[in-house]
């Protein structure tokens, strides 16, 4: 996993259902409210990740920014049966004896999960089609999709759609973001500021 923020803020309440998802759940996806982006959907499947692993030492993890909506054309959604081959190979598996077809390395990567405690983190993800082939749905195996989209059609996945921040949440991210500057002599302006960034965390 990547390194979680030590100043990760608010999300409580989020991130107990988050976890009671994943626990029950073969894949959850987090997705944003009106395709919104930089309302923090990467950070929450990190955080959330970290939370587990304390939970419960997983024996792997797996992590792949798929690259759904780019803003560079010439970095394109990630090809799915590229990532399994990448996936395969952290997994030990030879390159001269991962499978030529997708549906056979989505099968080679549920064999090697097969008993393990794992982890996998499939972070901005395009569509369904990217995704389908990449979920494991193994017992023991946690997958945490990130997406603009709430990716419907994938019917073993549990919902878990993120807004932005609430007032207090957005206060207390900008201020502990910032916590060399002093407040002024005008104690409403972080929160006029917040405000006006729309509560969204990218933008804060």
């Amino acid at each position: 996993l990547p390194q979680d923020l030590p100043t990760f803020t608010g999300r409580d309440a989020e991130l107990d259902r988050l976890q009671e998802l994943a626990r029950d759940n073969p894949a959850v996806v987090i997705s944003a409210l009106a395709w919104m982006a930089g309302v923090g959907k990467t950070q929450l499947a990190v955080h959330v990740g970290h939370r587990l692993a304390a939970e419960q030492r997983f024996d792997r993890i797996l992590f792949v920014n798929l690259r759904g909506f780019h803003s560079d054309p010439a970095q394109p959604p990630a090809d799915p049966g590229a990532v399994l081959d990448g996936f395969l190979r952290l997994l030990g598996v030879p390159g001269q004896h991962v499978p030529h077809q997708l549906e056979a390395r989505t099968e080679a990567l549920r064999q090697k999960l097969t008993g393990l405690r794992s982890l996998v983190v499939l972070d901005n993800a395009a569509d369904e089609k990217q995704v389908a082939p990449l979920l494991p749905n193994v017992p023991g195996c946690v997958t945490l999709v990130t997406s603009r989209r709430n990716l419907g059609e994938l019917g073993s996945a549990a919902r878990f759609p993120v807004d932005v921040f609430r007032p207090a949440e957005a206060l207390h991210y900008l201020e502990a973001a910032v916590p060399q500057i002093p407040v002024g002599s005008d104690p409403g302006a972080a929160a006029r500021i917040a405000r006006r960034c729309g509560h969204l965390p990218l933008a804060l």
